[in-house]
């Protein structure tokens, strides 16, 4: 028996998702939806000082965006800010994380 992820995520997405609008490069602005969240990442020097970034992302369901996302594509986050795609993370299941670097 087989696991249907992306029927799995339309639950998640409907409990926590916000509502987003997305530029594809070139194109018109387009209301979508995701989970938006920060991730706090470490890394070590080697000189005995760690060092912190914040990672924006955008989780999403690849399904409901379509055209997919893209590269240099903008996001604007209510509350949060406007963010430039910077990576794409999907996986095997049918979502993806956009990595986001914020403009404003």
């Amino acid at each position: 028996m087989s696991v249907d992820f992306e029927r799995m995520l339309a639950p998640m997405m409907d409990a926590f998702a916000r509502e987003v609008t997305y530029t594809a490069p070139g194109g018109e602005p387009v209301a979508r939806r995701g989970v938006f969240d920060r991730d706090h990442q470490r890394a070590f020097d080697g000189n005995g000082v760690y060092h912190s970034a914040a990672v924006s992302k955008l989780g999403i369901r690849l399904s409901e965006w379509s055209p997919r996302p893209a590269h240099r594509g903008v996001v604007v986050v209510p509350g949060e800010g406007t963010y430039t795609i910077h990576d794409i993370e999907a996986d095997a299941e049918g979502a993806a994380d956009l990595i986001l670097r914020k403009v404003s």
